[in-house]
Formats: C-alpha cells, structure tokens, sequence
C-alpha cells in the first residue's frame, strides 16, 4: 500500500509532539530509550537538511533572477547588432541575412545541445 503523503511541516510537528509525549512518558517507555533517541536524531537531522534545502532554494531562486537578467541584456545587446549589421548590409541582401541563423541550424543546434 503506497503511503499518504503528508506536508514536511505537519510531519515535523507530529514527529515533535510524539517526542514531548514520549519525554513525559519516559518511565513507562523504558527499553525503547535507543528508538526514543534515535527519533530525536531524526527530528534533528530532518531540520538541518530542511535549513540546507531552503538555502539552496533561495540560492537557485537568486541565480536564476541573474541569469535571466544577464539573458535580457545579452538579447537587448543582440538586437542593437543586429539594427546596425542590417543597417550597413541592408535588408534582403545575402550578407544581411548572414547574421541570422537559419532556422533549420538552430533548431539542429537546440536538439544537440539538449543530449
């Protein structure tokens, strides 16, 4: 049977409030002092690797704001180019269409760069 999955925070606080209840019941738990404690071990090692996991988030949420700023520079740069190229060559020449990637390439170059 596959298991009901639950919120990491309503998990945490079930596995928390077993905790206080098995600490004010400890005398009648004896014999299970090593599970007892390996469930504090748990709680804890769960708490340090959600710390971590939320570090990472906010990191990946900060490096993604950068690249796509970097990518909305990097196309506004493209584009000035590209005015200028077709400026000086002018429209429908051979040589102003030269700065353009074929669309055939750049779809052949998408699929290469996704393997």
């Amino acid at each position: 049977m596959a298991r009901k999955s639950m919120a990491f925070g309503v998990e945490m606080v079930r596995f928390k409030h077993a905790l206080d209840q098995l600490n004010a019941n400890r005398a009648d738990f004896k014999g299970f002092e090593d599970r007892i404690k390996a469930l504090v071990v748990g709680v804890a090692g769960l708490e340090t690797l959600n710390a971590q996991q939320e570090a990472l988030k906010a990191q990946l949420r900060e490096k993604t704001e950068e690249l796509n700023n970097k990518r909305d520079d990097t196309r506004r740069t493209y584009g000035e180019l590209k005015r200028v190229w077709k400026a000086k060559y002018g429209v429908n020449t051979a040589k102003a269409k030269a700065y353009d990637i074929e669309e055939g390439t750049l779809r052949s170059a998408r699929n290469d760069s996704n393997n």
